[in-house]
């Protein structure tokens, strides 16, 4: 595994340990791709999130990379999650 895909892996961790902490039931994907890399239920309401994570990324000049969902993601309701490298050295 690269180093991109092993700080993604990573960061879907980490979403997920907040997401739990936040009381939310999360379902992760088991492929290697997809347009959705957790689903988040909240036992209380019902409602259900789908969520596509994504590591901070910045240009050379420091600026943040901005990331969105695709055509295929809007349709569905996904919304991206981001995780920045400062989580990953907490750990």
């Amino acid at each position: 595994m690269d180093i991109k895909h092993a700080r993604g892996a990573v960061s879907e961790m980490i979403a997920s340990a907040k997401l739990m902490r936040e009381g939310w039931h999360v379902f992760s994907n088991v492929a290697s791709n997809g347009l959705i890399d957790i689903v988040a239920v909240n036992p209380e309401t019902g409602e259900t999130k789908f969520y596509d994570v994504k590591t901070k990324s910045y240009r050379k000049d420091g600026t943040l990379i901005y990331r969105i969902p695709s055509k295929k993601q809007k349709a569905i309701g996904v919304e991206i999650y981001m995780i920045d490298r400062v989580d990953m050295e907490q750990l």
